[in-house]
């Protein structure tokens, strides 16, 4: 964000700046912390600039849609990434308009997959916002629709903003000033 560019540019040793921003320009579902486009393409005005365009998570086909869904927006810098995996499985699409319809069909896959062989305990549902979404908390329907259709499932829960140790150790160098010495 602006915010933390600023915050950048007050720790940094402006006449020597040594300085690594690691993120992705494309990850725009922060934009409720700040973050849009426009802020890794102002780096390079004030830093040595190089994009990392190898990509060690997604497999070749994920990469692949992803990459035709984004090149059209406007407000982002054009890049292709390099898949290091193999093509992997093709990339399936659901139209839902519901969280609980969204639950239902990733719960009938899971069974339709559970009979092909697949056992219960390799599959995983992972959740980028546990807490809530724009839809509300879309864990539930997918608890009562595992729940309804008697598939066993573990609930694990990960940490929020403020309970991070990066968010808290920012926090108190922050407040270092108001201490006083």
């Amino acid at each position: 964000s602006e915010m933390q560019a600023k915050l950048l540019e007050l720790m940094v040793n402006q006449a020597d700046p040594q300085v690594t921003v690691v993120g992705d320009d494309d990850q725009c579902i922060y934009c409720f912390r700040g973050a849009e486009p426009g802020n890794f393409s102002r780096l390079p005005q004030r830093y040595e600039h190089c994009t990392l365009v190898d990509n060690y998570r997604s497999t070749a086909n994920i990469l692949r849609v992803a990459h035709v869904l984004l090149e059209e927006c406007a407000r982002r810098e054009a890049k292709t990434l390099a898949p290091t995996r193999e093509t992997g499985a093709p990339v399936e699409l659901w139209k839902v308009a519901t969280p609980a319809e969204q639950a239902s069909e990733l719960v009938r896959a899971m069974q339709a997959r559970h009979e092909e062989g697949v056992p219960w305990g390799e599959m995983a549902c992972l959740f980028r916002c546990f807490k809530a979404g724009e839809m509300g908390s879309l864990h539930k329907p997918l608890q009562q629709e595992l729940s309804l259709r008697r598939v066993p499932y573990t609930l694990l829960g990960g940490k929020g903003l403020f309970e991070l140790a990066a968010v808290l150790d920012a926090l108190a160098y922050l407040r270092l000033p108001a201490l006083g010495s």
